[in-house]
């Protein structure tokens, strides 16, 4: 099974939903390794307010999906059970209403890139940090 990094790469449409992350300025390249992405989180929030936009539903999934793996990954370093917050899984559910809502044909498919970008978010950074 391939890992995340390799996912990412070979997925054309991850790969475009990043490029077009990255030109509309929701991430930026990160400081340790330019695919180590930076969330801009003040732009993230604003274009959540008009998620009938595909590119800012991604960019609000990528980033309630990253919250999550960031959660779950800092209680696994801490020994603990993995267990996201009930405010990450409550944004969530409801970011997920919203796009089915919104794009009633491609959901799915958006929920899947933004929950692939996501963790390679959280993946590349703590690669980044050395862990």
């Amino acid at each position: 099974m391939a890992g995340i990094d390799e996912t990412v790469r070979n997925d054309p449409l991850v790969r475009q939903a990043i490029d077009e992350l990255l030109e509309k300025r929701f991430l930026v390249p990160g400081v340790f390794d330019s695919r180590a992405y930076l969330r801009d989180t003040e732009r993230i929030a604003a274009a959540g307010k008009n998620q009938k936009l595909r590119i800012n539903a991604i960019a609000m999934g990528a980033h309630l999906h990253n919250n999550l793996f960031y959660e779950i990954t800092c209680d696994v370093l801490r020994g603990e059970e993995p267990e996201a917050s009930k405010e990450t899984l409550a944004s969530l559910e409801k970011w997920r209403k919203k796009l089915q809502k919104n794009f009633p044909e491609e959901h799915e498919e958006i929920e899947k890139i933004s929950g692939l970008i996501g963790q390679y978010l959280e993946f590349m950074n703590r690669k980044s940090q050395g862990f």
